[in-house]
């Protein structure tokens, strides 16, 4: 179970200050990277019944051997940018959660 906290240093945002949230279908953007793809492989062990749409640029960073054996079995891969708002226009509805680990992690 994910779980959002809703209050922050005791100022009431009008909900109630712990919200349980079980997504049963995520993006995880940078999915192919270190720590994104970890993350993937973490979830889809520990919570099967979640759908995982990983969204990857393949840049250097970015290895598609690393969630390869995962895909199919509730893992779906994109490749794309996600400054590609009509990308995210297709693949956003019918989200429950966006988890970010995109990142460029080289700059010249």
């Amino acid at each position: 179970m994910v779980s959002m906290a809703l209050n922050h240093d005791n100022i009431s945002l009008g909900y109630d200050a712990y919200v349980p949230m079980e997504p049963q279908r995520i993006i995880v953007t940078g999915g192919c990277g270190f720590a994104g793809a970890n993350f993937v492989r973490y979830v889809h062990a520990m919570h099967p019944e979640v759908n995982i749409t990983v969204l990857d640029l393949l840049t250097p960073a970015g290895n598609l051997e690393s969630i390869k054996s995962l895909l199919g079995d509730g893992v779906e891969f994109v490749h794309g940018d996600i400054r590609d708002e009509a990308l995210l226009d297709h693949l956003v509805p019918g989200q429950d959660a966006i988890v970010h680990y995109a990142a460029e992690s080289h700059n010249d």
